[in-house]
């Protein structure tokens, strides 16, 4: 499965599910880029940096394909 977690702050949703073998691809956005890195040392700390993708991103005009995630 792949999800989309919108304003995903410290990332600490989109790692809990990243340990669940039946997420294969995670993409946490936010806007803020002080956020993201703490979220991107969250990621890293929790080994999932394969899974979780942590682009910076407005949740109100996503860039993503509407098909992009289950």
């Amino acid at each position: 499965l792949a999800v989309l977690d919108c304003g995903t702050g410290t990332a600490l949703i989109p790692i809990v599910l990243g340990r669940r073998p039946i997420f294969s691809k995670i993409t946490a956005v936010d806007l803020s880029d002080e956020m993201l890195k703490i979220a991107r040392q969250n990621v890293y700390g929790s080994g999932l940096q394969f899974t979780i993708e942590l682009p910076r991103a407005d949740c109100k005009t996503l860039p993503f394909d509407d098909s992009a995630f289950d």
